[in-house]
């Protein structure tokens, strides 16, 4: 029943009836319970859809809202949305170096939404460890370090947190409206100020135990060095200035995205490579097509090479994604099975 409201526009009895097969009386019973918890409304009427004027109903304010938050290298970005995916709010902060608690309030101090908030998720470079429940190899990231992160903000906001690899997320972006839509399995090598990949098996995100699931980026390649070495921002723009020839600049950054995507494909063997980040968005298709060679060069399989969809929004994307199904999950945990 709440499943029903909670996935697209207000229905009438008879359609909830016909979506969850209860009867009639039975999905009556069950929407007076919802609406005892605030969690349904009457959403006006509709004639001619399952009788004159049949009453409709929606998902309740009780429901509350999700939180998407992408933490940056500069800057704090947060889209406040409904369970059915509208963007009520959108607010930026700079980033601080003070304690995360303290940097995703002062995001929210602007927030008319805030009591509203029941579930969000935080996007951010690194890997969260829910076993220590802390961040790890993002030492850029001052005051996200400390274990216990996901306690100490929850706390402080009222709401179920979850933290998240930013690759992990533009990855569940692209798998679920972009570049990887409708495959089983990509690889997203993610190049910016730093490297990162992430990996789609069987329609899921491979997150590890720790995790630490695709973290490539310090990983040597065959001539020794890393994947920061040859694809971080830095190490491109090195590159980019030393030569003169656009071509052949673009020609050495496709072999150097293809080794370090060599592990990638060789163990995953994805139906797509995507190129996400900000070195992937200046290169466009002609630096993916490029790739694309590079990588069939050096005698592996061929794999389709595209550019992420989402481009500067995946990772926003990707958790306001995952802060949706975060707020149903613990919605539907507080109501009984006639109800979910």
């Amino acid at each position: 029943m709440l499943s029903a409201l909670l996935s697209g526009p207000p229905l009438s009895v008879a359609e909830l009836a016909l979506a969850t097969l209860l009867s009639k009386p039975t999905a009556t019973q069950s929407l007076r319970r919802l609406g005892a918890l605030d969690l349904m409304m009457p959403a006006g009427t509709a004639a001619g859809r399952s009788g004159p004027h049949a009453q409709l109903y929606a998902a309740g304010s009780g429901i509350g809202v999700a939180a998407a938050v992408s933490v940056e290298q500069e800057r704090i970005r947060i889209e406040v949305l409904t369970a059915q995916g509208d963007v009520v709010e959108r607010s930026e902060v700079r980033r601080g170096s003070g304690a995360a608690t303290a940097q995703i309030e002062k995001a929210l101090l602007r927030r008319s939404t805030r009591d509203q908030i029941k579930a969000m998720v935080i996007g951010m470079p690194g890997s969260f460890d829910a076993l220590a429940d802390r961040v790890r190899f993002a030492d850029e990231l001052r005051g996200w370090q400390r274990p216990g992160i996901t306690a100490r903000l929850e706390a402080a906001i009222g709401a179920t947190v979850r933290i998240e690899n930013d690759a992990k997320l533009a990855a569940l972006a692209e798998q679920a409206s972009g570049s990887g839509e409708g495959l089983e399995s990509m690889a997203l090598l993610w190049c910016g100020e730093g490297v990162a990949s992430a990996a789609v098996i069987g329609g899921q995100v491979v997150r590890g135990v720790g995790g630490a699931a695709g973290e490539i980026g310090d990983l040597p390649t065959a001539d020794g060095r890393t994947g920061q070495d040859l694809l971080g921002a830095d190490a491109v723009a090195e590159m980019t200035s030393a030569e003169t020839d656009p071509e052949a600049a673009q020609m050495r950054l496709a072999r150097r995205y293809a080794a370090v995507a060599r592990p990638l494909v060789a163990v995953l063997d994805p139906q797509a490579l995507v190129l996400a980040g900000p070195t992937a968005e200046a290169g466009g298709g002609e630096l993916a097509e490029a790739v694309q060679r590079a990588i069939a060069d050096l005698a592996l399989h061929p794999v389709p090479v595209r550019i992420a969809h989402h481009s500067g929004r995946g990772v926003i994307e990707g958790a306001g994604l995952a802060a949706r199904e975060l707020l149903r999950a613990s919605t539907l945990d507080r109501v009984g099975p006639k109800e979910q």
